[in-house]
Order: structure tokens, then C-alpha cells, then sequence
């Protein structure tokens, strides 16, 4: 608790106009007349250099060791000179620039925010493929008494895309002129055209 007398009709004054003109004028019966609280300058009671605190020990789920200063409030900033602080953080003060309320920013470099949205172009154009999980290459065919080797020249056009709807492709197994795949959730059949085995 800071009571720091804080107004906004005068949120920064620090300067007493005329000292005796409260106790000669403050009059708090009934039978006063508002004449002489009139003659009370008002700036003069938000002006007094004082207050009173209050530390009380409470249990709490935030990390109160992650208090920080307020820098949200630019406009206090730039009347005060300050952000918005709290002690023992910052020494205590009478003077008015910091009769402003202190800082209850807790746990701030923990706390999720949203970054703007940021709306890009993409040109009409299909896709960039990047991802090749479930691609399925092939060779040449190996041609035997052959100068070169088939089975390490592999051609532009040579390659099958399967569907990821079942993960990434994991591994092939042969078994009788045929090949089963694994994917990561299933397993599959991947056919063999007939010119293929003809030839091989």
C-alpha cells in the first residue's frame, strides 16, 4: 500500500504555494460553511511531502523476483522522467515527479505475446516441393558384361512421390521380385511394372 496523494488535476506538484492556509481555513463540523474550504488551495494538500507504506508477507504464485519496472506508460514517462518502479527497487521519494502508482508488472520476460501478423504475397506458382520423405528413387538397369554400372546412374525422371498420409517412408524390403514398404504408421505395396522385371 503507497499512499502517495496523487491527483490528476495536479499529478507532479511538489511545490507548497502558501502553508497557512489550511489550518486557518479547514473547518470539519457541521456547522461550517464552505466558504472557508474554499480558500483551501487544493494543489497545496496534493503537494504535502509524505506518506505512509505497508509490507505485509502473502503467498502468491508469481515469482515476485521477476518484478521489473513498468515502461508501458510512455506519456508518465515523459512527465515524471521515470518509469513506473516500486521499492525497494527504487529509494523512496516525496518529491512529485513520483507520485504515480508503482510498478505491478510481474513475470514480464515470461509472458506470451503475440507478434504482428504480417500478410506476405505468394505468386501464383505451385508449391516448392522440399520434403522427400516418401519418395521412392531407381536406376538404370544393371546390364551385365557392361562397361558402365546401372545400378549408380540414376536419371532426372527416375523417382516416384507417395502419399504422406502415413508418415515417412522407413524402409523397402524385396521379397520375390516385389517391394513392400514401411512407413512410420503402415505398410505398403509398391507395384513393379512388368517391362521392368523383363528386363532385369
Amino acid at each position: 500500500m503507497n499512499r502517495n496523494f496523487a491527483n490528476p488535476e495536479a499529478p507532479n506538484n511538489n511545490i507548497i504555494i502558501d502553508g497557512t492556509l489550511w489550518g486557518k481555513n479547514y473547518r470539519n463540523n457541521e456547522m461550517a460553511t464552505g466558504d472557508h474550504n474554499k480558500k483551501i488551495i487544493l494543489g497545496d494538500i496534493y503537494a504535502v511531502q509524505m506518506g505512509h507504506f505497508a509490507t505485509v508477507k502473502v503467498c502468491s504464485n508469481f515469482n515476485l523476483a521477476l518484478r521489473s519496472t513498468d515502461p508501458y506508460m510512455p506519456s508518465e514517462v515523459g512527465l515524471t522522467g521515470h518509469k513506473r518502479s516500486f521499492y525497494p527497487y527504487t529509494s523512496l521519494s516525496s518529491l512529485g515527479s513520483y507520485k504515480i502508482p508503482e510498478s505491478f508488472l510481474i513475470n514480464s520476460g515470461l509472458n506470451k505475446t503475440v507478434d504482428e501478423k504480417y500478410n506476405i504475397e505468394c505468386p501464383d506458382v505451385p508449391a516448392i516441393k522440399n520434403n522427400f520423405s516418401t519418395r521412392v528413387l531407381y536406376s538404370d538397369i544393371s546390364v551385365k558384361n557392361s562397361f558402365t554400372n546401372g545400378y549408380r546412374i540414376f536419371r532426372d525422371l527416375h523417382y516416384q512421390d507417395y502419399s504422406s498420409a502415413h508418415g515417412e517412408l522407413v524402409s523397402l524390403i524385396e521379397k520375390a521380385g516385389d517391394i513392400f514398404c514401411t512407413f512410420e504408421h503402415a505398410t505398403g505395396y509398391l507395384a513393379v511394372s512388368a517391362s521392368q522385371l523383363a528386363a532385369d
